[in-house]
């Protein structure tokens, strides 16, 4: 049995790195995860091709893959980042809404007014989860245009915010949830007493953000527990077995400390 992380770049992925413990703790000889670096067009002959029990998918293919599968299943936004092959069709999910929500959980449980940084997929998962959670998201982004159709996306219930009030509003927010750029929301950490905070960044680590909430006494999730904790709901759909996380996590440390 096959699967892969298919995206451009992907060399940097710790997916496989997960992937490959999540068999060995589960003890699924036979399965083999690779990293397929490709572009739009060769995604699509991928994906009609077959011959992969599942795929995760990545940057910049997400709103694509949404559009190939037979079906999509799930609140997704317009955006897959998981293909499972059956028999006679293909579904797509969105288990980055999965990745969040366990986050924020660990941080800040019941957080009822979460700010998402950021208007690209990940902002998209996160809006979800909040809302599935039962809390009220804002947005708070610099392409307002992007803030804008994601809310729509999303179900039109996020609020949106322009960038140069970030500082007012995540002040009164009960968690944060950091879905921009490497560095591009560091301008907030100085002066800034924290909050509950989940960022998708993983490397590097500490982010600006990450040290200013972990010195205002506030609980931080990383980008490596979220990447994991999407992953086992993908690893569940795809091979009908939910591993335990340690093995996951220990594995993406160990990836990351190797480079």
């Amino acid at each position: 049995m096959k699967a892969a992380v298919v995206g451009r770049p992907v060399a940097h992925s710790l997916s496989p790195a997960i992937w490959r413990a999540a068999f060995e703790s589960l003890g699924l000889d036979g399965w083999e995860y690779d990293a397929v670096d490709c572009d739009a067009q060769e995604l699509e002959r991928l994906v009609r091709r077959g011959g992969y029990a599942g795929l995760s998918v990545t940057m910049p293919h997400k709103h694509l893959a949404a559009r190939l599968v037979d079906r999509k299943a799930g609140r997704t936004a317009g955006a897959v980042n998981t293909i499972v092959f059956g028999e006679d069709e293909t579904v797509g999910y969105n288990t980055d809404v999965d990745g969040v929500a366990a986050a924020l959980a660990s941080v800040a449980p019941g957080a009822r007014n979460v700010v998402v940084l950021g208007a690209g997929g990940t902002a998209a998962a996160a809006v979800l989860a909040v809302q599935a959670a039962g809390g009220h998201a804002t947005l708070v982004a610099r392409n307002g245009a992007a803030a804008l159709e994601l809310k729509e996306r999303t179900g039109g219930m996020a609020a949106f915010e322009a960038w140069p009030r970030a500082r007012e509003v995540v002040a009164g927010a009960d968690a944060v949830v950091n879905t921009t750029p490497q560095g591009a929301a560091d301008e907030l950490a100085a002066g800034w007493a924290g909050a509950p905070l989940v960022d998708v960044i993983y490397d590097p680590w500490p982010t600006a953000l990450a040290r200013a909430a972990e010195a205002g006494g506030h609980p931080v999730a990383g980008g490596l527990y979220v990447l994991v904790h999407q992953a086992l709901r993908q690893i569940e759909l795809v091979t009908g077995q939910r591993p335990d996380p340690e093995p996951l996590l220990e594995a993406g440390e160990r990836a990351l400390r190797a480079r």
